[in-house]
């Protein structure tokens, strides 16, 4: 195995606690150590930069790169716009033909302002409180230009997998009540490789998550970590199952592979 040179982190349920929304109180310390042997920390994420800032996560450290939108949209240290990975119009017009057709409600993300196509239901304020972000106050139909992200939201239990005939467009569900419409060909795991071909680096790295939509991550990277507190699925793509988001499980797997003392 070559030298750890990176560390790739999912935010919700990882590096975050949405329980108590705060980022435990190791967390810091293990990522200046980790700094402090010129080890990359770069954030891997479903959520986009905007919806990053919700929970100030660039307040809280000067992360040597962000990968927002399931690995669609890449900045690099000094938070500059470097890659980004887009939808085709025709795939989101699929995406609305068959979420209209199973009555769901869908969120926009969008350079001009996020919206939804109708009043917030229970799925949608479950989904929005779990990653402490605020609804959307226009609502209206798609406006047919280009959008960052389509995020649906159905009752817990949905199939998802009814979205899987959408041309090169995968459905990843990220939370009990919601999904993502990411596409096919670019995932959290590409990102990576990505971003360390930006960086220049040719060595391994460790990726942290919690959900559907990090266990190609986890299964790509060297050293694949899920949390404890992730769900079934993504343990068993996991190399290693270090302890909770809410019981230091960051700080003590990064000890755990002798990256931190």
């Amino acid at each position: 195995m070559k030298p750890i040179q990176a560390v790739f982190f999912d935010v919700d349920g990882t590096l975050y606690d949405n329980a108590v929304k705060q980022f435990p109180a190791s967390l810091l310390p293990a990522l200046n150590k980790l700094r402090a042997k010129g080890i990359k920390i770069c954030i891997n994420t479903g959520r986009l930069k905007s919806t990053a800032n919700n929970i100030k996560l660039f307040e809280y450290y000067d992360w040597d790169g962000f990968i927002g939108g399931g690995g669609r949209y890449f900045y690099n240290q000094h938070g500059e716009l470097i890659n980004t990975h887009t939808y085709t119009l025709k795939q989101i017009e699929e995406i609305l033909r068959l979420t209209e057709l199973y009555n769901l409600n869908v969120r926009f993300l969008s350079d001009e302002g996020d919206y939804i196509l109708k009043e917030a239901d229970e799925n949608m304020l479950s989904a929005f409180a779990h990653f402490n972000v605020p609804v959307p106050k226009i609502i209206k139909p798609w406006d047919g230009k280009p959008v960052n992200a389509v995020v649906a939201y159905a009752p817990e239990g949905f199939n998802w997998h009814v979205f899987d005939s959408l041309p090169g467009i995968q459905c990843v569900s990220a939370f009990k009540t919601n999904a993502d419409f990411l596409l096919a060909d670019f995932n959290k795991a590409t990102a990576s490789r990505e971003m360390m071909a930006y960086w220049g680096l040719d060595g391994d790295y460790i990726a942290f998550g919690d959900s559907d939509n990090d266990i190609e991550m986890i299964q790509d990277a060297p050293i694949g970590v899920c949390m404890a507190n992730g769900n079934e699925k993504t343990k068993e793509a996991a190399d290693y199952v270090c302890p909770a988001v809410n019981e230091d499980g960051i700080a003590k797997a990064l000890k755990h592979f002798g990256l931190i003392d």
